[in-house]
């Protein structure tokens, strides 16, 4: 298990921000399974995982 990635969340809770300012009911969260670090879960207003993912570019 890999640890977590600090840029990366705040990375998600900015996106997720703007995405309340939107009033979007969408999220986005770091993939559950950690098995894609690059990319972003786009979940519905329940927290389901949505079909979607989005690319997250990395801030090194």
């Amino acid at each position: 298990m890999t640890d977590p990635d600090p840029i990366g969340a705040l990375f998600v809770e900015s996106f997720n921000l703007d995405l309340a300012a939107l009033h979007s009911a969408a999220r986005v969260a770091l993939p559950s399974s950690g098995n894609h670090p690059d990319m972003l879960e786009l979940q519905d207003d329940e927290g389901i995982f949505s079909a979607s993912c989005l690319p997250m570019h990395r801030l090194k």
